[in-house]
């Protein structure tokens, strides 16, 4: 403001005078008795000064201040008469200059502080699509087969609709700036096209961040890091197919599931379009976002965790192979080579109690492994092989009671015969004599029959031990 400082002083130094009592020239004292006019003019000069300034303040930013350009032109226009015309004597400063210029101001103000206003909230809705993870990985849940998909599913589906109204915000709130601006000049226009390609660029660093994040929770989930021990996140089943052990789902199945929601969750970001026109219809958010390099790092990091539990998976499988030989054989086959032996209780007790002895050893192998990002649930594998094991103890004892059946009706059989035999009364001597021979071998007999009895006895007795119900 160049109101003349030798004024100011003057008026100072006429205050003191007064104050002292001290005489003081008639043409001091004259321009003195002005001096609360030109206070008030200087005082609502300097309110329109700090209007102007504090516009310029707000304008910090040379993007911003550029949008502004034409109203700020505008309203230097309306105080330059102020610099070059007007004098401070001049009649109407207060009431038409400084009144007209402070109403000027405070409506560019108020344009730019909405425009600010405005600003801030894209900023914030950027900062809120940011901050959205794309994953859904619950602590210490553990995901059974084809649970981990459908919650990711259904969590992309809220994510989307989260990020589509965030967007939609966006584009509101761009729209009602871009109406301070839709009559100004072509250089203003292109300027706006330049601040909505920093919107743009705002959003794609949102979106660019949180793919990151989400990205890095499944590498974390998979790999660990510094602060981060792996946890098991997902269970699979070690199971015999087909007489072969093996995961369900399979690493392979595995690895392409979490591949597929890695680059599923990649294409969240193509529900949200451009602000800015483009004339190629490619160029696209996801466009610039799937081949980022840091990205497809934490892809490779990804792959190359699975990678490595697949190894430590194939050498877990060989663990179980010291039990093959309870699925491997054909059991009736064996059990036909078993029966033409003719092997005696001994052995059938020592294979029968083999057998019971390698199901409690299955039983008390650990049920859960957790290695790495996975548990393994070993109890269908573990079920089936004892099922092979009581397979086997069945097939020896089933061998063992057919034995002993057919030896007791064997005996029943003979006895039944010759005591029909006896039984009937001889008709000629040819008869009695047949009878009397009879009686006699069966007496040479007594002792070989007698003999029959007792390995019958411990057959039976071997499967009561076995808990096998004689029929």
């Amino acid at each position: 403001m160049n109101f003349d400082k030798d004024l100011l002083r003057l008026f100072q130094e006429v205050r003191y005078w007064e104050k002292l009592m001290f005489p003081i020239p008639y043409n001091a004292m004259e321009m003195a008795s002005q001096r609360e006019k030109f206070r008030v003019i200087r005082e609502n000069v300097m309110l329109v000064v700090r209007d102007f300034n504090q516009i310029l303040d707000a304008l910090s930013d040379k993007g911003e201040r550029r949008l502004f350009q034409e109203k700020l032109q505008n309203l230097k226009q309306k105080i330059n008469p102020g610099i070059n015309k007007l004098q401070w004597s001049s009649r109407g400063i207060v009431d038409y200059y400084c009144r007209a210029c402070r109403t000027h101001a405070e409506d560019l103000h108020k344009l730019v502080m909405d425009f600010k206003e405005n600003h801030k909230h894209i900023v914030r809705l950027c900062g809120v699509i940011g901050d959205t993870l794309l994953i859904k990985i619950e602590n210490k849940r553990i995901y059974e087969e084809g649970s981990f998909e459908h919650t990711q599913e259904e969590h992309r589906a809220e994510v989307k609709k989260k990020l589509k109204h965030a967007h939609e915000e966006i584009k509101t709130l761009h729209l009602d700036s871009y109406k301070t601006f839709e009559n100004d000049i072509e250089d203003i226009q292109r300027e706006w096209q330049r601040y909505v390609a920093r919107i743009d660029k705002m959003v794609e660093e949102g979106l660019r961040g949180t793919v990151k994040k989400s990205l890095q929770e499944i590498s974390r989930a998979i790999n660990g890091d510094a602060r981060t021990e792996v946890h098991p996140i997902f269970r699979v089943n070690m199971t015999l197919e087909k007489d072969k052990v093996e995961f369900k789902p399979t690493m392979n199945h595995l690895t392409h599931m979490v591949n597929t929601v890695s680059k599923e969750l990649i294409t969240v970001v193509t529900i949200i379009p451009l602000l800015k026109e483009s004339s190629d219809q490619k160029e696209t958010f996801y466009s610039r976002i799937s081949n980022d390099e840091d990205i497809l790092k934490i892809m490779v990091s990804i792959m190359g965790g699975m990678s490595s539990s697949l190894d430590k998976l194939q050498k877990y499988l060989t663990f179980w192979e010291k039990y093959k030989n309870t699925w491997d054989y054909d059991k009736e086959a064996y059990i036909r080579r078993y029966a033409k032996s003719n092997r005696g209780l001994p052995a059938f007790e020592q294979d029968i109690q083999r057998y019971k002895e390698l199901q409690n050893e299955i039983q008390a192998e650990d049920t859960i492994v957790n290695m790495n990002f996975i548990c393994i649930d070993c109890s269908p594998l573990k079920q089936a092989i004892v099922g092979h094991c009581v397979g086997w103890q069945n097939q020896f004892t089933n061998l063992l009671h057919k034995n002993a059946a057919q030896e007791l009706e064997d005996l029943r059989s003979t006895f039944a015969t010759h005591t029909t035999n006896l039984a009937q009364v001889p008709k000629d001597l040819e008869q009695l004599a047949n009878s009397i021979k009879l009686v006699k071998s069966l007496k040479d007999e007594t002792d070989t029959i007698s003999q029959r009895f007792e390995p019958l006895y411990d057959h039976f007795k071997l499967l009561e031990k076995f808990d096998v119900q004689a029929t």
